[in-house]
């Protein structure tokens, strides 16, 4: 009996070596376990008569993939639809608080603004009329404007029309009278005449007598 104690104490140490040296596994004859669908494959051989397996214990599944598991199809497409919409009002939030789309809008809102220009609109705008001067040359219909602007200096307005359609004006141009100084952006138009850009004023109702 003595001399099979080396026996015992070698197959004691192989098992612990294995144990050691492993991430957790299942160590269970393949008779007994019942995680191992191709045991034999996995078995090795060790000390002793009976074939042990070595077999990886199943893992508990994360929230999300019980949740994937038993969405239906429609459900999933409707989950990646309100997914891609948040990412989509993420992304333009971004992009329109950018210092750069804002200064793009503002620009196409200023030409915007100047292409819809009249006579009878900058009048009604900004007010403060020095002159207003109407000139006809066949086939052209001109009209002057000088305004004072909110530091009293004098703007002129150009705008031109057809004599087929004298009431479709466009503005041509905006310079200081004497013609030294011309501005040629919106930027400019606007900044040297910003009652251009400003909400025309309501009229009080007036109330029944």
């Amino acid at each position: 009996m003595l001399p099979a104690l080396p026996r015992v104490a070698h197959a004691l140490t192989m098992h612990a070596a294995i144990f050691s040296s492993l991430s957790p596994r299942i160590l269970l004859p393949p008779s007994n376990n019942p995680f191992a669908l191709n045991a034999r494959r996995n078995c090795i051989p060790l000390a002793g008569r009976t074939r042990s397996c070595l077999v990886p214990l199943p893992t508990a599944p994360r929230g999300s993939d019980i949740l994937l598991l038993y969405m239906k199809p429609e459900n999933k497409m409707v989950a990646a639809v309100v997914v891609l919409g948040v990412v989509i009002v993420t992304a333009a939030a971004v992009v329109m608080n950018s210092p750069r789309w804002r200064q793009k809008a503002k620009e196409q809102h200023q030409e915007s603004v100047l292409q819809g220009m009249t006579p009878d609109k900058a009048i009604a705008l900004c007010g403060h009329l020095v002159l207003d001067e109407t000139q006809t040359n066949q086939p052209t219909v001109t009209r002057r404007l000088v305004i004072r602007n909110d530091y009293a200096l004098a703007v002129e307005l150009d705008f031109a029309a057809s004599t087929a359609e004298p009431q479709r004006w466009r503005l041509t141009g905006i310079q200081d009278p004497s013609g030294e100084i011309k501005y040629q952006t919106p930027a400019s138009q606007i900044g040297v005449l910003p009652c251009l850009d400003a909400k025309p004023a309501s009229k009080p109702d007036q109330k029944p007598q």
